[in-house]
């Protein structure tokens, strides 16, 4: 959630005209629940004017309302935002299928039943992965792709091996990390995690300051929401 607000205004300075000649002009306003075409609904919420932006949170299984209450709502002066809580997260019905085809599926039906032709997608965290691959498989519905504090790949080796090497340097020790085993990766992340805890650091893979943590905790606990995806 780090850089939020100058995220917020780098994209406004982007979007510096807030007329819009798509068909996000006569979209439905307001927070309502789209179903999917295998029956799970989708909280969604609608606001803003100017170019569709559909906001893909991370996880998986946080929410939207953070980034809505932490600074993505001044988006809203120049981007029609479409604020999604993917299936199993926050406002939105638990699901069988989390597969990544299904939750990038999610994306099209939204923007399939809100009516909009071409949407621009914002991304954070995990929501990266949904994002690129969405961009990928349907380019031709696409504005644009905006990867806020993103990450591409959920369990990648090279991945793993940057998010170690900085935990070690947290921890003041400059460390190459050589290994490409998946397991062995995943357990050197469990042990630097420790370590990182141990020294009050955990929140630094998130955010710079630790009362960042504390206020998206804070929002999301405010409410009864569903984190079914994440687990």
């Amino acid at each position: 959630m780090k850089n939020i607000h100058f995220i917020s205004m780098l994209l406004i300075g982007l979007f510096y005209s807030c007329s819009s000649s798509d068909s996000s002009e006569n979209i439905k306003k307001g927070n309502q629940t789209i179903l999917t075409s295998d029956g799970v609904k989708l909280a969604v919420k609608v606001s803003g004017t100017g170019p569709a932006c559909i906001y893909v949170h991370g996880g998986p299984g946080q929410d939207y309302l953070s980034f809505e209450k932490m600074g993505g709502s001044n988006l809203e002066k120049c981007l029609t935002m479409v604020y999604l809580d993917q299936r199993g997260s926050g406002h939105s019905q638990n699901a069988k299928d989390y597969s990544l085809e299904r939750v990038i599926k999610d994306i099209e039906e939204v923007r399939l039943k809100l009516g909009l032709k071409k949407v621009y997608i914002l991304s954070h965290s995990f929501g990266g992965v949904l994002a690129v691959n969405y961009a990928q498989k349907y380019p031709e519905n696409l504005s644009g792709l905006i990867l806020a504090n993103s990450t591409a790949h959920f369990m990648d080796a090279k991945a793993l091996q940057t998010q170690i090497e900085f935990g070690y340097r947290l921890l003041k020790k400059d460390t190459v990390i050589k290994e490409n085993n998946l397991d062995a990766l995943i357990n050197q992340m469990l042990i630097i995690r420790k370590k990182l805890s141990a020294n009050h650091l955990g929140y630094k893979f998130i955010a710079d300051n630790v009362n960042t943590i504390i206020k998206v905790d804070s929002i999301e606990s405010s409410y009864k929401r569903t984190s079914d995806f994440g687990t």
